[in-house]
Parts: structure tokens; sequence; C-alpha cells
């Protein structure tokens, strides 16, 4: 937890939303294996009918708020029984998670013209 407000009520929440976050195409040549850290946004509203939970993540490194991401915040409601219940995002996205491409560096392609330049095959 960076930061915490309302006494960490809902931090176990926090917890349980970020260890189900996948993120697909974080990585890049230096970290091939593994993507860099992440920040789970938590903000809890009060509504009419209770209370309305809504997550998503953003990138904590350099250059993480010029990268090209796109995905599915969640949205959940507690009930009053206790139990969170997750409204469904747009079909095609719930679940599915974020993706994330960092302009050239992530295209094979891009990444081939450049080695390119820098070789000469002329004798």
């Amino acid at each position: 937890m960076i930061h915490s407000e309302l006494n960490g009520a809902y931090d176990q929440l926090a917890l349980k939303l970020a260890k189900e976050q996948q993120i697909a195409g974080y990585f890049s040549v230096d970290r091939p294996h593994f993507g860099g850290s992440i920040l789970l946004n938590l903000l809890i509203y009060q509504i009419a009918d209770g209370t309305m939970a809504l997550s998503f993540p953003t990138f904590e490194e350099a250059g993480g708020d010029q990268m090209e991401y796109w995905g599915c915040a969640r949205l959940a409601v507690l009930k009053s029984d206790g139990t969170w219940t997750e409204i469904e995002g747009p079909a095609g996205l719930q679940g599915k998670g974020w993706a994330v491409r960092q302009g050239m560096k992530n295209k094979v392609e891009a990444l081939f013209k450049m080695e390119m330049k820098h070789f000469s095959f002329e004798e």
C-alpha cells in the first residue's frame, strides 16, 4: 500500500484487485520476462444505494504516462450482505485485463528496421 485512506477499510479489496490485475505487453528489452511496477488506483464512492468501487492501473515508471494502453476499469458495488458484486464492462473488454504498447519498443518490425540501419552488409 502506498496510500490508504478511510483507516484501511478497503485495503484488503485493493490487494485482491491488484493480485487479479492482468497486464499484457508490459515488458521491454531490459526486462523481457516481466513488467514494471503498476499502481492500482481504487476509488470508493458513497452512492444512494450504498458503496461503489472503481479500480484501474497506472504505470509507475518514467514515461508511464506516455504509454499507449487500454483496457476495462473494474466497477463493483458493495451489497448489504458485505459481498462485492462486479458490474460488467463493455463486451469484449470485461475480464481481459489491460494491454500496453510502448511505442516502437514492442513492435518487432520497428525493432528490425532500427537494427538494420546500424549494420552494413557491404564488404
